[in-house]
């Protein structure tokens, strides 16, 4: 007589799944990390500050109520999870400070309760020791004058400060988004909204946000690549969206902008490649180019620009206005302008050069029409 294999009872074949399927997870998590709540301190700063100090790879279970901390180590692993740092000391130069190198960031949120000179600093504290070849896979900061402070305001350490990349930026109520004043420094940014509009600010603190000052980014110095992200100044025509010094470079690429202001403040360079954006204004242009912008250049390619394009009937505003002594040179390869007519294009001592620009407009009588300028 042929035997008969039995089947082994249901609640041990669940009994097995589960018992595998926890010591699946035990051996996917890492059994090194730490929580600040497991950290000795008399308050959250100096838990935070405990674990960041003697720990590499550290986690944030929960808010934490913080004065100041620092991420200085080498080859740390940080991640929020979900979680905060809330600002309690609004006098404090930075709730955030990141210093250390070979970082690895994950969902960075400071919120710097429209406190402190900036909500987070990255700078270098040795020209040996630069704070260099980290990544942040996410950063959000929120109630903040100053969101991201690359370097430093005034006098910052010349060191090689590069091969840094954030992957996932944004920002909500703050009003300069990301002030870079580094020499020999390079961010890379990619996939980011960098928003410098108001939101609660004007209800939590009324007159307090400054249009005029508000900037997506200032780039004194250094050098800067955004690719693939949304530059936004929506709320106000005051003031710019981006700023860029005299000894700073930006480039951009695949990236779409919209501003009731002016968009580019330029004394520096731009290079923008892939460029879509809006200007919600009709008395406002692309490129707001000083008399102190001297022996410098932008240059773009693959530009599409809309403003309405009734506007071009009655606004004189060019698409580039400059200072009658600036010597500045702007190049535009292959662009579309929805809303300028071809001798709109600049104004002052500005030199533009065109290949294959596209003008759309409106006649007086309503009928569109278009010119093309080889």
């Amino acid at each position: 007589m042929q035997n008969k294999r039995q089947s082994p009872p249901l609640f041990g074949c669940v009994a097995f799944a589960f018992a595998a399927m926890i010591a699946s997870t035990s051996a996917a998590e890492p059994t090194n990390w730490i929580s600040p709540s497991q950290c000795p301190g008399e308050d959250d700063t100096a838990r935070i500050q405990h674990a960041l100090d003697h720990h590499d790879r550290v986690y944030l279970d929960r808010d934490y109520k913080v004065t100041s901390v620092a991420i200085h180590r080498i080859g740390q692993h940080v991640e929020f999870r979900g979680h905060r740092l809330v600002g309690i000391a609004p006098d404090a130069e930075a709730c955030l400070f990141i210093r250390g190198r070979k970082l690895t960031l994950r969902d960075v949120n400071v919120c710097a309760n429209y406190g402190y000179a900036a909500a987070i600093r990255w700078h270098s504290i040795q020209r040996r020791k630069p704070a260099q070849y980290n990544r942040v896979f996410g950063m959000h900061v929120s109630k903040a004058k100053v969101g991201l402070l690359y370097g430093g305001f005034d006098n910052p350490l010349d060191s090689p400060q590069s091969e840094n990349a954030i992957f996932g930026l944004t920002f909500r109520s703050v009003e300069r988004c990301i002030v870079v004043n580094q020499p020999n420094g390079f961010l890379y940014i990619v996939n980011s909204v960098i928003d410098c509009n108001a939101n609660e600010w004007k209800q939590e603190r009324k007159d307090e946000f400054d249009d005029e000052a508000a900037r997506a980014m200032v780039l004194d110095q250094g050098h800067v690549e955004i690719s693939n992200s949304e530059l936004l100044k929506t709320s106000t025509q005051k003031g710019h969206m981006i700023e860029v010094g005299n000894s700073g470079t930006l480039k951009l690429s695949n990236c779409h902008f919209e501003s009731g202001a002016a968009a580019f403040l330029l004394r520096g360079r731009l290079w923008a490649s892939n460029l879509s954006g809006r200007i919600n204004s009709d008395s406002q242009p692309l490129l707001d180019i000083p008399a102190d912008a001297k022996g410098r250049l932008a240059s773009f390619a693959n530009l599409e620009l809309r403003r309405e394009i009734a506007t071009s009937r009655y606004s004189g505003m060019p698409v580039v206005k400059s200072h009658a002594e600036t010597d500045y040179r702007v190049l535009m390869n292959a662009c579309v302008f929805h809303g300028w007519k071809p001798g709109r294009v600049v104004s002052g001592g500005a030199k533009v050069t065109r290949r294959q620009a596209l003008f759309q407009f409106l006649e007086a009588d309503n009928r569109p029409d278009e010119d093309f300028v080889e």
